[in-house]
């Protein structure tokens, strides 16, 4: 990735969130529902969909004979009974792959 002075990063990280703010107002109006009604549909969907994303590699791991069902229903009770860690933002690194330097 080149390498992008932090006062056009900033420039933008903000245009790009202006335009997200106007496009949500616009759907919301389309749908007669308000902004955070939107909001809290994506973040439910979102939310259903990491579930799901979890229940299917945990059954992967189950079905390679990784982990035992016990192992994946108590993991799966460990990450749901962890309310104050925020979900991740951007989909998991390969296995191996290095954290990329900030």
């Amino acid at each position: 990735m080149p390498k992008i002075r932090p006062e056009l990063r900033q420039k933008r990280v903000e245009n790009v969130q202006e335009r997200r703010d106007a496009l949500a107002t616009r759907v919301a109006d389309i749908l007669n529902i308000s902004k955070q009604e939107l909001e809290n549909a994506f973040k439910q969907a979102q939310g259903e969909l990491r579930g799901k994303a979890l229940d299917t590699r945990l059954q992967e791991l189950v079905n390679q004979e990784s982990w035992t069902q016990q192992q994946a229903d108590a993991f799966k009770a460990w990450i749901k009974a962890r309310p104050d860690v925020p979900p991740p933002l951007r989909p998991a690194r390969p296995s191996g792959t290095p954290r990329p330097q900030r």
